[in-house]
């Protein structure tokens, strides 16, 4: 099964799998990867209208484990809560 892009995987060896990238916050091309820009956008910043940035996960991970980020794979199917039928203001 291929991973979906943008999904976040804790990873305990240092040479990332091919399709995946470390979340170090390192800044890309839209161009590149217009895919994974589609699904997080400037979340975790813009560079400029070009680029965006991953998520720094850097400190976040366990000893010996890296985070990375699916960049190749299938897209994910997203369902909006109006599409679930539940009303977000009963959330809160």
């Amino acid at each position: 099964m291929s991973p979906m892009i943008g999904e976040i995987k804790l990873f305990p060896f240092d040479d990332i799998p091919v399709g995946w990238m470390r979340c170090s916050g390192q800044q890309l091309h839209v161009k590149d990867y217009s895919r994974l820009y589609m699904l997080i956008g400037t979340k975790f910043g813009k560079v400029n209208d070009t680029e965006f940035r991953l998520p720094d996960l850097n400190d976040a991970a366990p000893n010996n484990l890296v985070y990375c980020i699916a960049i190749k794979g299938e897209l994910p199917v997203i369902h909006s809560l109006k599409d679930k039928g539940i009303n977000k203001n009963r959330l809160h």
